[in-house]
């Protein structure tokens, strides 16, 4: 009943039970967290060359189900080959965990394990398949829930960021990578020094200087005129800050794009306005955003009385200085 991730440990347990004694003839094993499916039986054969050059990291055989790795086990010092947490790494099986609590969820993030390799689940739903050689939980990450890598072989120790939404943000960072704030910050695949924004998924050579309108944060474009930190790929030819009005729901900047500020923030087109709405433009067609950020319906032909400008009246929308 003793999770390790030490096949020495593992084999030790199961070794008092397998001592030879007259009139013994067997032993049976209860076997109640499922090391089995992570070292094999302990009449396995083991290759013992491979854990004294730090080849296997004590793992044993390559396991056929994914396990769960406790994250409240692990502390922040990262999980990975080679690396042991201070505190011993807390298995689950997750068959176990099915049947045995029955009663239990899994909820938010958490890290499993599957043949030699980690991923990420999210409420109980794999979001990234068992594909990184380390995984290091991020301190008061923020948004960003651990830093990831992938194994040497084809991808030359890659880096990317994992978000608690267990979504790997396919970030391409190599080296020692370092956060501050929403900016990674390590090197590309030349070598050279990189700055990845966690923000904007974009990458730059120097550390960018953003302009906070409205408690949105805009990038220099041309002179005079700044982009969306936030959305990069939102379609706009640069926006003016001399025309940004907001109310506690919305921001609209330049009449051009509307931020919903309600979580998760939302950024649209503006295509124009129909009483206290605004009229956005989707992959599915024209949508109506009411002024308290609530959405109505799917427009698929343009309503009739629109208008080109905002009531700021009733919409509530002052001027943001």
């Amino acid at each position: 009943a003793r999770p390790t991730l030490s096949l020495s440990k593992y084999l030790q347990q199961v070794g008092r039970g397998m001592r030879v004694s007259p009139g013994k003839p067997h032993v049976l094993i209860l076997d109640n967290v499922g090391l089995y499916q992570t070292f094999g039986l302990p009449t396995d054969e083991h290759d013992w060359q491979r854990y004294f050059k730090g080849k296997a990291a004590g793992k044993g055989v390559q396991q056929s189900r994914p396990v769960v790795v406790r994250m409240d086990e692990l502390g922040l010092d990262g999980i990975g080959q080679g690396q042991e947490s201070r505190r011993e790494k807390e298995l689950v099986n997750l068959e176990m965990v099915h049947i045995k609590r029955r009663g239990e969820k899994h909820e938010g993030v958490e890290v499993i394990l599957q043949d030699g390799l980690y991923g990420i689940m999210y409420n109980g739903s794999v979001t990234c398949m068992p594909r990184y050689e380390r995984v290091y939980p991020l301190k008061d990450g923020g948004e960003f829930f651990a830093l990831a890598e992938y194994p040497q072989k084809g991808m030359n120790g890659r880096r990317t960021v994992i978000n608690y939404q267990g979504v790997d943000l396919q970030m391409a960072l190599y080296g020692e990578v370092r956060r501050e704030g929403d900016f990674f910050i390590g090197r590309n695949i030349r070598g050279e020094k990189c700055y990845w924004d966690g923000q904007g998924r974009e990458y730059y050579k120097e550390m960018p200087k953003f302009r906070q309108c409205g408690g949105i944060d805009l990038k220099p474009f041309l002179k005079g005129r700044y982009r969306l930190r936030r959305w990069p790929n939102l379609f706009v030819n640069g926006l003016s800050v001399e025309m940004v009005y907001s109310n506690k729901n919305l921001v609209i900047i330049d009449n051009h794009v509307l931020i919903v500020k309600t979580v998760p923030q939302r950024a649209y087109t503006i295509f124009g306005y129909m009483g206290s709405s605004v009229l956005v433009n989707t992959s599915r067609g024209m949508m109506e955003i009411k002024k308290d950020g609530t959405t109505g319906s799917i427009m698929r032909y343009v309503p009739e009385g629109f208008l080109p400008y905002p009531n700021y009246y009733s919409m509530n929308l002052q001027a943001v200085t």
